[in-house]
């Protein structure tokens, strides 16, 4: 069993947003740009499928790695 957490420790509520732009969770969409390559149906390239994702994990993981590929 592990030990108690120090109140101090305890997230009780989180921050504003800096702003709505970098609110990403508030968007309905994508950019136009990224819409448009994706709804294109070419046979000799590779499609996109348009997907939104959340990664979370601890510090130093490779979240940012897994993006990347």
């Amino acid at each position: 069993m592990l030990p108690p957490v120090k109140k101090d420790r305890v997230i009780t509520h989180l921050p504003h947003c800096f702003s709505t732009n970098a609110a990403l969770h508030t968007k309905d969409g994508f950019h136009p740009q990224v819409k448009a390559a994706c709804q294109v149906q070419r046979t000799d390239s590779l499609s996109f499928n348009i997907a939104k994702v959340v990664v979370v994990g601890d510090v130093a993981v490779g979240k940012t790695c897994l993006i990347s590929r």
